[in-house]
């Protein structure tokens, strides 16, 4: 009994320093994935923003869902604000949660489609 309190309070003091470490960076996640023909990083936090490393992208499009809720958000197409850098419009994230986020590439080396987990905290 006694090791399961600690184990316990272990696991609620890991979830409090994610969620502070996490708000004292500004509430940002970042991820990275890479297909056959491009590499992304992927910064979410009010807004998404993503950085294209390999190749140039002429477009990015964005789809947002939240699974384990049954959440999905409406295609966005990604403003394109520097070279290989591209940022949404507004903020997407109605709530906090894990929300997987789809990039549908398109340029000269050709169309992908990349998948990236994030945990947002609003």
């Amino acid at each position: 009994m006694k090791y399961r309190v600690i184990a316990f309070v272990a696991l609620v003091a890991a979830v409090i320093a994610f969620f502070v470490i996490n708000r004292s960076t500004g509430g940002t996640a970042t991820a990275t994935a890479a297909g056959h023909h491009y590499t992304v990083t992927v910064t979410a936090g009010p807004t998404v923003e993503v950085t294209v490393g390999t190749n140039q992208a002429t477009s990015v499009v964005l789809t947002a869902a939240m699974p384990s809720m049954g959440h999905a958000l409406p295609e966005a197409a990604l403003t394109r604000v520097g070279p290989g850098v591209y940022r949404a419009a507004e903020d997407l994230f109605p709530m906090a949660g894990i929300w997987e986020l789809t990039l549908r590439l398109t340029g000269e080396a050709g169309d992908e489609t990349l998948t990236v987990a994030l945990p947002i905290i609003n």
